[in-house]
């Protein structure tokens, strides 16, 4: 091997392991001014940022939307609750919500808490927060209810716990943060469980804490700790089936970038690609389909940050080939491209339903789906239709013979079932009749002369001819 190829093969090495870490991509720069300790959601196809602390130090209302499809940045209402820093934010179905929060410039906690309708782009004033008046907490949405819960206010740190209804506008107190007060930490939902950790319990105690909340039995369940350094204002968002966390700022003041995925299956942390924007802390996160995206916040060097970047693995692009006709006892060679884990189904009549390039050999015709999910557990899929057709048989040609040699039996080709055969003799006399000929006639025993027959078809068709035996 020459050192060229040897290069090329090491650069090919380096790719795959880059695209399993996931990549980095940045994206259309947020049109506000740069700011910190903002908040955000993300409905459909939008992201959406509002709130905050600008360069001045003043909190901030101005409120915008990101469309991922043009990767454009949109002013939209201001926040109905006025200027804010340090606030929390979360989608329910269709609506954003963001409530709580601080006055950066009168140290005022904030308690009130609205809903956003991006549709008619107007605010509503909703029920009041029900825990005290607090920023710095943490917001997710699990299913069709919304959570509040830890934070600062007048108490510090804070672990009471909050669900909001908004079909009835009501607050209902949950069991406290199963890692006692905590403030600045970090959260997010994945599938049907929310997910708190990082944060501190105390002015400079920083914690790696990791815990599980499950609305079903309001209960939390400590589960392993996130496995960079303790942190605060860190930034999370989840993809499928997988939480991230990963930013912030360490108790030696480095705002970090290191990037971390949690497998609620798994109950495991696998450190991912670096953030793309170097250090960042206090910046919000949110996800669109099968990608996370990142922005605001204040930069590794302290400073206002505008700048957004998409995290996501390789876009899983399925196609499938193979012969889509073949004939009943045939197989063919599927063959598809992606990357991720495969998952053929049905399985009945393939060599493999998990590999990629699978024999499939069905006994009738059948339309196989493939669907292949990346490290996040976003799935895509396609299908294929395999035709199956049947043996054809060339039927033997319709012939009725004239003689007959020897003591064989009277062979008629392209005997057709349920046929009808009368054999007579020179007097007229009756030798055989059936009403469903199998070839089952024999000379043995019969005289050498001439025969009369009448031969009906199952179509009613009627053959009379004469037959000749010869001996």
């Amino acid at each position: 091997m020459s050192k060229y190829s040897a290069s090329l093969l090491f650069l090919f090495f380096i790719s795959i392991i880059l695209s399993a870490q996931g990549t980095w991509v940045q994206k259309a720069t947020f049109t506000g001014n740069g700011k910190t300790s903002a908040t955000g959601f993300s409905i459909g196809n939008k992201g959406y940022v509002g709130t905050g602390q600008d360069m001045t130090n003043s909190g901030t209302n101005d409120f915008w939307e990101y469309d991922s499809d043009s990767d454009t940045w949109m002013q939209k209402a201001n926040f109905g609750g006025g200027a804010r820093t340090q606030a929390v934010g979360f989608s329910i179905g269709g609506n954003g919500y963001i409530g709580t929060g601080e006055d950066p410039t009168s140290a005022i906690f904030y308690q009130d808490f609205w809903e956003y309708d991006p549709i008619t782009n107007v605010w509503t004033p909703k029920a009041y927060f029900g825990g005290i008046a607090r920023c710095q907490a943490v917001g997710f949405s699990i299913g069709n209810k919304g959570y509040i819960g830890t934070g600062s206010g007048m108490i510090f740190p804070l672990s009471d716990f909050w669900e909001y209804d908004p079909l009835t506008d009501a607050w209902t107190q949950k069991a406290n943060y199963g890692g006692g007060g905590i403030s600045s930490a970090c959260g997010f939902s994945v599938l049907d469980k929310g997910y708190i950790g990082t944060g501190q319990n105390g002015p400079g105690f920083f914690v790696q804490d990791f815990w599980q909340y499950d609305p079903a039995t309001n209960v939390w369940t400590q589960k392993t700790n996130f496995p960079g350094v303790a942190r605060v204002l860190a930034t999370g968002f989840s993809l499928g089936n997988k939480g991230y966390l990963g930013c912030g700022g360490d108790y030696a003041g480095i705002n970090r970038s290191d990037f971390w995925q949690y497998d609620p299956v798994l109950n495991n942390w696998t450190q991912r690609a670096n953030f793309g924007g170097n250090g960042r802390v206090a910046a919000v996160g949110f996800s669109i389909d099968c990608s996370g995206y990142i922005t605001t916040g204040l930069n590794g060097s302290n400073q206002f940050a505008n700048s957004q970047w998409e995290f996501s693995f390789p876009i899983i692009s399925i196609s499938i080939t193979g012969d889509t006709l073949i004939y009943s006892g045939d197989t063919t060679q599927l063959t598809a491209t992606g990357s991720g884990t495969f998952q053929w189904n049905p399985s009945t009549g393939l060599s493999c339903d998990t590999c990629m390039n699978p024999i499939a050999g069905p006994t009738q015709t059948t339309t196989y789906t493939l669907t292949v999910t990346n490290p996040t557990g976003c799935s895509f899929s396609d299908s294929i239709t395999i035709t199956v057709l049947p043996i054809l048989v060339t039927p033997t040609a319709f012939f009725i013979p004239t003689v007959l040699f020897g003591d064989g039996s009277f062979e008629i080709s392209g005997l057709e079932p349920n046929s009808a055969l009368e054999i007579f003799d020179e007097r007229g006399r009756l030798i055989f009749k059936t009403s469903d000929y199998q070839n089952d006639f024999y000379s043995a025993g019969v005289a050498m002369e001439i025969y009369f027959i009448r031969f009906t078809r199952p179509n009613g068709e009627t053959i009379k001819q004469k037959l000749c035996i010869v001996k």
